[in-house]
């Protein structure tokens, strides 16, 4: 049946030989043969459920369970000098640092991932001069060259070569998924250091606060011990009262001096350490801190989500681990992959100049053709490499599992300590309060002879302990805090958001990683899976 002139002229393209419609054919092809399969399992993150995330808290959520925003937490204390310390600490901590080289490294292994889905191409250059017996190859009669005794040869080459792998099976794009989740998870570790840092920088600085507290109290009991030994030297030297008095009262003195310098050095160690996680000198340190003595921080309050699995879903180890499980599982696939065939298309094309003795010829070789490697025979090292594989993947589920265990357990506690925290404070400071009463009565009373230097050292025992009780509850409180903090992950949660924010190095990196990462979103996290773990069955997706 004979094509109408109309019909060519309505399909141009699919005229046999038209130069456009070679052009689209190959594409066509090419993309059909990347495209491929990819074998080994779909990967989806384990369901809370299945990871023993509870559906609710079994301790009592502060602020009825409201939920405020978590980044910056430690702005919530309304101290200056805690916030310039976590600020500082956030661009001088080692640890930091630490983890924004890994995540350089992973980064850079994403980039050779990404580089074995592409050509390569490689040139070469050669040029060799010879004045030996040569044989002259003259464009005339290239059959039958002419023998030259005594010639000089120059030789010209230059050569280009190209490579591609066709990663038909999908072992290349699994391993680039690998990479993108190690990326990921190096970026969620990356928020996790800034989560421990500040913490630990808030958690130093409240006991130091605290101790400062207890300072003052042990100088204010020591100068209330002075009064009384003055008191009653004048009592020993008119009559009233015995020598053994003016003992006790001296070795009274002589305990607050003990308790003062045994508490100075436990300030100076907290000092020391907080000096250790900014960064900043000890002497611009103590200038910092030296305007008068600051209360011990105490947090407004915030609050999180009543749902278990929400707020595990912020940690950013928990989503490290998370991430390493589907690099693991991507690595499965690989595996397999790698057990199959091997498609690769070669090409070269180069030019190649002969001169001698005025004679000169160029050639201009090329060379294209596909290329298969098929593994006929590996000693059983290609099952081995699949069965490994599903290894790492069962030892990252467990880890992921553990992890994820931990951080409900660390929430938990968290919630239990903030709740008795309040509760204990209120019940120290009303301890305080009647102690202080009794105390000054009794102080009153010695003072006009009614009572005796013993009952006046126990009662004031009793205040001082009631004193150091409740600094060690407000200390407790602002302590659990950070650790509610720290349990749910910081106010990191949101890796995209969070890297907006970012001063670390590679921080424009960070930002497109959480952008273009697969697994930044909520459906990687605990509940909301489609499946509790990977089908381990070597299956065949996105023909």
């Amino acid at each position: 049946m004979k094509r109408s002139p109309s019909g060519l002229n309505r399909y141009p393209m699919c005229v046999a030989g038209h130069p456009r419609s070679v052009r689209r054919g190959v594409l066509a092809a090419l993309a059909m043969l990347l495209s491929g399969c990819m074998l080994g399992p779909s990967y989806h993150a384990p369901s809370a459920r299945s990871l023993g995330v509870p559906d609710a808290w079994h301790a009592s959520l502060p602020h009825d369970g409201s939920v405020t925003e978590l980044a910056h937490w430690w702005q919530q204390f309304d101290d200056p000098e805690l916030t310039v310390l976590i600020e500082t600490a956030q661009q001088n901590s080692p640890t930091i640092g630490i983890a924004a080289a890994r995540l350089r490294e992973a980064r850079a292994v994403l980039g050779n991932s990404r580089a074995a889905l592409l050509p390569r191409v490689d040139g070469s250059a050669s040029f060799n001069r010879s004045n030996t017996n040569t044989t002259a190859v003259t464009s005339a009669d290239v059959n039958q060259p002419a023998q030259v005794q005594s010639g000089e040869l120059n030789t010209g080459t230059a050569l280009a070569e190209a490579s591609w792998e066709l990663d038909l099976f999908g072992k290349l794009r699994r391993q680039n998924r690998a990479s993108e989740a190690r990326v990921a998870a190096g970026v969620a570790g990356w928020h996790d250091a800034r989560v421990s840092v500040a913490a630990d920088v808030g958690d130093t600085y409240a006991r130091l606060r605290a101790c400062q507290a207890l300072l003052r109290v042990e100088q204010s009991d020591q100068q209330s011990r002075q009064t009384v030994q003055a008191i009653t030297a004048h009592k020993v030297q008119y009559g009233f009262a015995s020598s053994a008095d003016a003992a006790l009262t001296h070795a009274s003195v002589a305990e607050a001096v003990d308790s003062i310098e045994d508490q100075r050095s436990l300030c100076e160690q907290d000092a020391n350490e907080l000096t250790a996680l900014t960064g900043v000198s000890r002497t611009q340190l103590d200038a910092q801190l030296a305007p008068g003595f600051a209360q011990i921080p105490v947090p407004r309050g915030t609050a999180l989500s009543s749902v278990p699995a929400e707020s595990i879903a912020q940690r950013p180890d928990v989503r490290a681990s998370e991430r390493e499980l589907a690099a693991a599982s991507e690595e499965i696939g690989a595996a397999i992959a790698a057990r199959l065939p091997s498609f690769s298309l070669t090409g070269s094309i180069g030019v190649d100049h002969y001169q001698a003795n005025g004679q000169a010829l160029t050639l201009r070789p090329w060379a294209f053709g596909p290329g298969v490697t098929v593994p006929l025979f590996d000693g059983g090292s290609g099952a081995a490499n699949v069965e490994n594989a599903r290894g790492r993947f069962d030892e990252a589920r467990y880890t992921y599992e553990k992890q994820v265990r931990q951080a409900v357990l660390e929430v938990e506690n968290a919630l239990t300590r903030v709740d008795s925290s309040v509760r204990r404070e209120d019940a120290a400071s009303q301890a305080e309060q009647n102690y202080r009463v009794y105390f000054d009565s009794a102080e009153r009373q010695y003072r006009g002879g009614s009572r005796d230097a013993l009952d006046l050292e126990t009662s004031r025992r009793q205040l001082l302990a009631a004193q150091q009780r409740v600094a060690a509850a407000q200390l407790e409180r602002a302590q659990a805090w950070i650790s509610l903090y720290r349990a749910v992950g910081g106010g990191w949660g949101d890796i995209a958001v969070a890297a907006n924010a970012c001063g670390a190095p590679d921080c424009t990196d960070m930002r497109n990683t959480a952008a273009n990462t697969p697994g930044n979103t909520p459906a990687d996290t605990p509940g909301t899976a489609a499946s509790d773990t990977p089908s381990t069955a070597p299956e065949t997706v996105g023909h």
